[in-house]
């Protein structure tokens, strides 16, 4: 990604930015930088607002019969939601986490039938689903969303909530 800050951009006084810092006013402030996720993380894509189109959370084993997914996203406070997928088996127990609460967390499975949902009962408010058990083997859909904010706080339609997900399966 490449920032840029034009020279029509002055300080309270009004000098012209000094971009590249030679002492003369007047140049544009490049910078280029790179947004890489953490290690395992996966993020939600452009266009995951529906099951249909729901971003696959891989699952990885880190401990011996546990495996874990995690995703990344960003949520719209005027009634947003994303979608993710997983692919899960009959008897697996399953915990869904968020990391910030962010209003609610559903999980359906492939047929579109809501299964679970939670609305800030896990540790700080979080969202979480707690010892689910899988009833068939199948895809199943997670659906995070946002509470509708606009009354609450200026300007929030503009407020972007950034939040991560975690899916925990033992075999």
């Amino acid at each position: 990604y490449r920032f840029t800050a034009r020279p029509a951009i002055t300080d309270v006084v009004g000098n012209p930015l000094d971009g590249n810092a030679d002492g003369t006013g007047g140049d544009a402030f490049v910078r280029t930088f790179t947004v890489s996720l953490p290690a395992g993380h996966v993020f939600e894509g452009r266009s995951n607002g529906s099951q249909a189109t729901a971003t696959p959370l891989p699952l990885s084993e880190v401990l011996s019969g546990l495996l874990i997914g995690r995703g990344i996203g960003s949520l719209d406070p005027g009634g947003d939601s994303d979608f993710w997928s997983v692919s899960l088996r009959a008897g697996d127990r399953l915990e869904i986490a968020t990391e910030t609460s962010v209003g609610w967390v559903r999980l359906y499975n492939a047929a579109g039938q809501e299964l679970a949902v939670d609305n800030n009962s896990g540790p700080d408010s979080q969202d979480y689903i707690s010892g689910y058990t899988v009833p068939a083997d199948g895809t199943y859909a997670i659906q995070v969303g946002s509470e509708d904010r606009k009354s609450t706080r200026l300007n929030s339609s503009h407020l972007v909530i950034s939040y991560a997900v975690f899916c925990l399966k033992k075999k």
